[in-house]
């Protein structure tokens, strides 16, 4: 395997924490960056807030990996989850997944952390 690229992105978890708040365009937002399964493992957290930053922090990180900056994408179409052990692990839709498979990605490494006021994300993508 070879590296193709690396992403990396912070976020404020603040930001977030308004962004994402219990109110209709909290929801409208919710409902429009984070898959129904992203959302159902954010809310259960003491601190919903910090695992919605991360979250987005790393789907911005793999969109800047993937040189996507111009295109159109569902910010569902990158999703963050956990594999049997708990560790985080990025899946991929619809055109993100397109331009995985234009790029040869097979493997995309994640990390994610937070700590207030920021909450990081870091991908490699690997052929």
């Amino acid at each position: 395997m070879a590296v193709i690229a690396v992403g990396i992105d912070a976020v404020s978890v603040e930001r977030v924490r308004r962004a994402t708040a219990a109110t209709p365009r909290g929801e409208r937002f919710r409902a429009r960056v984070f898959t129904a399964a992203e959302r159902r493992v954010c809310d259960c957290r003491r601190d919903p807030a910090e695992s919605y930053a991360a979250r987005f922090a790393a789907k911005e990180a793999v969109m800047k990996a993937l040189g996507a900056e111009g295109i159109s994408f569902a910010w569902r179409d990158i999703e963050v989850v956990r594999d049997a052990c708990g560790a985080p692990s990025i899946a991929v839709h619809g055109r993100v997944a397109m331009r995985c498979d234009e790029l040869g990605v097979r493997v995309i490494h994640v990390s994610l952390t937070h700590a207030e006021p920021l909450a990081l994300a870091s991908v490699v993508l690997e052929s």
